[in-house]
């Protein structure tokens, strides 16, 4: 689905109707159920449940933008004319002017099942929401590498690592050059640059032999999304092939 907004020129993709499938076998590790404990099965059952109702009501969702990007050195970078500031614009070699800003939700579908679930089934509802919004990483990227015929695309986005990395508060421009603070996918950015639903996500995305991640930057121990260790010479490299 191609969304066309306000101004004609601006064309933002929409990813709401693509195949997914949150298996049994991802949700127990997600919630770090022993499937071969016979202690259990009673909680694999209910797990199981849980699951086929998700897969059955869900819609994770995208919504990409294509944007031109021009690096202001030494640590700036300039989006369809709105200019950014960070650390991390210091380590980023931007191979072409092909960059998208991406936004990903798990979607507001599974709130219905709310009210039915005890205290541990709306834990692991809140794990299935993670996948959900795995599932809408995986469809967004796959769309990306075919447009930009890339084999391998790097990621980052405002409040990922240190507060100097991409200020949090520069998430509220990144949605403006998106659509505005409510997004048709249905994610709202609040004034405290919360995402709702909660399960959602925003970047920038660009073609890139290496990954990015803000993980080498933070010092945070014990974090769930952490996708490489913390490296304290992380800022005097500039290509992190992770």
């Amino acid at each position: 689905m191609v969304w066309d907004a306000d101004k004609a020129e601006v064309i933002v993709v929409i990813l709401d109707d693509f195949p997914f499938v949150v298996s049994l076998a991802e949700a127990a590790d997600r919630v770090r159920l022993d499937r071969d404990d016979p202690e259990n099965a009673g909680d694999l059952e209910a797990l199981e449940r849980l699951v086929e109702k998700v897969n059955r009501i869900a819609r994770p969702k995208g919504l990409i933008r294509e944007l031109t990007a021009r690096e202001i050195p030494p640590d700036g970078l300039e989006l369809n004319g709105k200019k950014f500031s960070g650390r991390i614009f210091r380590s980023i070699c931007l191979p072409s002017s092909r960059v998208w800003a991406v936004c990903l939700t798990c979607g507001t579908e599974t709130a219905v099942l709310e009210p039915e679930l005890d205290i541990l089934e709306r834990y692991w509802l809140e794990e299935l929401r993670m996948l959900l919004l795995g599932c809408a990483r995986d469809a967004a990227h796959a769309y990306l590498q075919q447009a930009a015929g890339a084999e391998k695309l790097a990621t980052v986005a405002p409040g990922a690592g240190p507060a100097d990395l991409w200020p949090l508060t520069q998430m509220a421009d990144l949605f403006e050059l998106m659509g505005g603070r409510t997004l048709p996918i249905g994610v709202r950015l609040t004034d405290s640059m919360l995402m709702l639903p909660e399960k959602s996500s925003a970047a920038i995305c660009f073609a890139s032999e290496h990954s990015y991640a803000g993980c080498l930057y933070c010092q945070r121990t014990n974090c769930p999304q952490r996708r490489a260790a913390y490296d304290p010479d992380a800022e005097k490299q500039k290509d992190f092939g992770l």
